[in-house]
């Protein structure tokens, strides 16, 4: 089939792969069958053939292919580690801001001190924003994670500032 399909051709040149089994092993052999129609004649169409048993190439570059499938899983799984020790870092920030205002009101509380209303409210602010920070975080490496498009926004940095100054000098 593959002579007539390649001598009817207007190529001068036809190249397949065949598989044939080894008679003693039941081995698979691979061979590149390489054809080289080279004119008609008075005994009909000639054509050259050559045969290459290109089994070990073949079970090198599945080898290969195997080998950059585990180079690029590791190297996947060696992202998802540094992407996870990043949001752990950059959530531990906000939480700590949580977790000192809120056990500060509890401690306060639980000694019975007097809590000023507008010291109440910049304690509740500053928890709640963090709070609304660790989600923000959360929701931006989903949105990473789904690669979708980025997002510009202006930022007021005297807020910024005054936000930090907040965090770093608690009453």
């Amino acid at each position: 089939a593959f002579l007539k399909t390649f001598s009817g051709s207007s190529s001068l040149v036809g190249q397949r792969v065949f598989t044939v089994l080894q008679p003693d092993t039941g081995a698979e052999l691979f061979i590149n069958l390489k054809a080289v129609y080279t004119g008609v004649d008075d005994d009909g169409i000639t054509i050259v053939i050559a045969m290459e048993d290109v089994t070990e190439q073949l079970k090198l570059q599945e080898e290969q292919k195997i080998a950059r499938l585990q180079l690029y899983r590791s190297a996947r799984l060696a992202s998802i580690g540094t992407l996870a020790s990043g949001v752990a870092h950059e959530i531990n920030n906000p939480l700590t801001s949580i977790l000192g205002f809120s056990s500060a009101l509890l401690d306060r509380r639980k000694n019975d001190e007097v809590i000023e209303d507008d010291e109440l409210r910049e304690y509740l602010g500053i928890i709640n924003a963090e709070a609304l920070r660790c989600r923000d975080i959360v929701e931006n490496r989903a949105k990473f994670a789904r690669e979708a498009d980025t997002e510009t926004v202006r930022v007021n940095i005297r807020q910024c500032i005054d936000d930090a100054c907040k965090l770093t000098h608690s009453r």
